[in-house]
């Protein structure tokens, strides 16, 4: 009995670590997509204030 409730808690720790696990790969993945957003909408900020810049100094 003792050893099966002992194995048992082994059980839910081993699930709880791997639910653990995937989560954060889970948001690893979700921060990865973020930086690599944030990183193109900074160069595409950056090209539009070149745009603007030469539509000011074209006219």
């Amino acid at each position: 009995m003792i050893e099966q409730l002992d194995t048992d808690r082994q059980i839910a720790i081993a699930e709880m670590k791997q639910q653990v696990h995937e989560e954060n790969e889970r948001k690893d993945g979700e921060i990865l997509r973020s930086r690599s957003q944030a990183q193109s909408l900074g160069q595409e900020n950056t090209q539009l204030k070149k745009r603007i810049e030469k539509l000011e100094t074209d006219k």
